[in-house]
């Protein structure tokens, strides 16, 4: 625990938020769990809400971090930092996940996709949001940029829901317009361009999450930033 505060300092607060929301969607899945309706929220919670927390919390893991000056005058490059950071949030969200998922089974709601896969439900938007949280704090090196991007990527992801009119009544045909829609699982779940869907998205996020460890590089923009908003 201690190793983990040391990856994440100064986020606590926000993980602590991240860890109450998927427990109090998990609670609402208890209550709910006789209806059609909890399988929707568990998707909900493992596609949109944790994956987002994630990239809130992502958006200031170097673009907000209290001890900036300190950390960038030590020998440890900042790309190092960040990465090592990240792998720490994403470690940690893929724990809620997977412990999300055996809720579910203990709870006996059934999910649209299972085993190993079942992960990609989270793993793809996790990388997503939190790549676009990354690069949107570190563009100009303020946390409140990739905050709002993520959550405007968020609102605009649950827009794209409305796609499912457009598609083919038979859920298991294929639909293009569903293809590009980050949400798909909650979309169209057994659609056959489902997995592709997962690693377009988790290869954006990756691309995205690579950028951003370029961009930390920049380590005056990160401080003049800094200064700017004390």
């Amino acid at each position: 625990m201690r190793n983990f505060k040391r990856r994440l300092p100064g986020r606590e607060w926000e993980v602590l938020l991240v860890t109450l929301l998927s427990l109090g969607l998990l609670g609402l899945v208890v209550l709910l769990r006789p209806r059609p309706e909890a399988r929707a929220l568990v998707l909900l919670l493992l596609e949109l809400g944790v994956p987002v927390a994630l990239g809130v919390v992502a958006a200031g893991l170097m673009a907000n971090d209290p001890v900036l000056d300190l950390l960038l005058s030590v020998a440890q490059p900042p790309p190092r930092t960040l990465a090592e950071r990240l792998a720490a949030l994403l470690g940690y969200g893929l724990l809620l996940a997977v412990l999300a998922l055996l809720a579910t089974r203990w709870m006996g709601v059934t999910l649209p996709i299972t085993g190993v896969q079942a992960v990609l439900i989270w793993a793809a938007p996790a990388l997503l949001f939190t790549g676009i949280a990354t690069v949107g704090a570190l563009a100009r090196g303020r946390m409140l940029d990739g905050v709002a991007l993520v959550l405007c990527i968020g609102g605009l992801a649950l827009l794209t829901l409305t796609i499912g009119s457009d598609c083919p009544p038979d859920p298991e045909s294929a639909c293009q317009a569903a293809f590009l829609a980050p949400l798909m699982t909650l979309l169209r779940p057994h659609d056959p361009l489902w997995l592709a869907n997962r690693l377009l998205w988790a290869g954006i996020g990756g691309a995205l999450l690579i950028a951003g460890l370029w961009l930390v590089r920049d380590e005056e923009r990160l401080v003049t930033a800094a200064r700017t908003e004390e």
